[in-house]
């Protein structure tokens, strides 16, 4: 505030401020000193990334993209001007021009671990297997960074690499026994390898984690039925059944609804595993 006074045409001070104040959270008056910074004077590629960076962190992205796009050509190309672009693009689209922004970015930047781990993410679905490669490579880059553990864990489930992935996330879990994401990779990767029991003891753990998210039920009453655990196996599909949504959750409702008579009648049978007094 006093160097403003001293200088008010001063960029560099009416950012730093600006930047303070979103740190702040006082928007309105961050967003008044970059207006007045952006038309004090033309800006160079340096305090473009500046300010678009701090219009960025206020939360106003288009705002940040429209400051570089005034730059020149010579300065378009620079590398913290299109690194900053890049990044803008990507927050929120997956679309092929954000990801080859990245991909150009990285060229760059070949060890960068949230550029590489941000590409697994954008890729998993559409091309798994790209996906495992830069997730890896986000892993040895950060080998403790948990969320880039699980997520390459994720990318591994997605390529139907189930046995890796299991590996991957065991020792995710193992390192940050907290991690949801990890957690839920993990059971997915154990239900397809048909380790039933272990598969059982991550869905328990996501229940007790997310007791709000009714189709857990429906994986922990499949994991009682795989292992003829019949009992809790009805006991489970019928809490699924209380508290599924009609439209979220059709899919499961219609097989737990085929599944349910016979289930039923070997129960009153007295069928399936009994377990022991005190089993988990």
């Amino acid at each position: 505030e006093r160097a403003s006074a001293v200088a008010p045409d001063n960029l560099n001070v009416r950012l730093l401020r600006a930047e303070l104040r979103v740190e702040a959270n006082d928007f309105d008056a961050a967003a008044e000193d970059l207006r007045q910074a952006e038309s004090a004077a033309k800006l160079d590629a340096r305090l473009a990334v500046s300010l678009a960076g701090v219009y960025a962190r206020a939360g106003r992205k288009q705002d940040a993209l429209r400051v570089l796009d005034a730059l020149g050509p010579a300065a378009q190309q620079q590398p913290e001007v299109s690194a900053l672009r890049a990044r803008l693009l990507s927050e929120n689209d997956d679309g092929p021009a954000a990801r080859a922004l990245l991909e150009e970015q990285l060229k760059r930047e070949p060890a960068n671990a949230r550029l590489l781990a941000r590409l697994c993410s954008l890729y998993r679905t559409q091309e798994p297997a790209r996906a495992v490669e830069y997730c890896e490579r986000a892993v040895r880059a950060e080998p403790a960074n948990a969320d880039f553990g699980a997520a390459f864990g994720a990318a591994l489930v997605q390529a139907r690499r189930f046995q890796d992935a299991a590996s991957v996330l065991t020792r995710v879990v193992a390192a940050a026994p907290e991690h949801y994401e990890a957690h839920a990779n993990l059971a997915t990767a154990l239900d397809k390898l048909s380790l039933f029991r272990e598969a059982l003891n991550e869905y328990q753990w996501l229940g007790r984690a997310r007791p709000d998210l009714p189709v857990i039920h429906f994986f922990i009453a499949r994991m009682h039925d795989q292992l003829t655990e019949y009992p809790e196996a009805l006991a489970a599909y019928e809490t699924f059944l209380a508290k599924a949504d009609p439209q979220q959750h059709k899919f499961q409702i219609e097989q737990v609804g085929l599944r349910l008579p016979t289930l039923r009648e070997q129960v009153k049978r007295g069928e399936g595993v009994k377990r022991k007094k005190g089993e988990r």
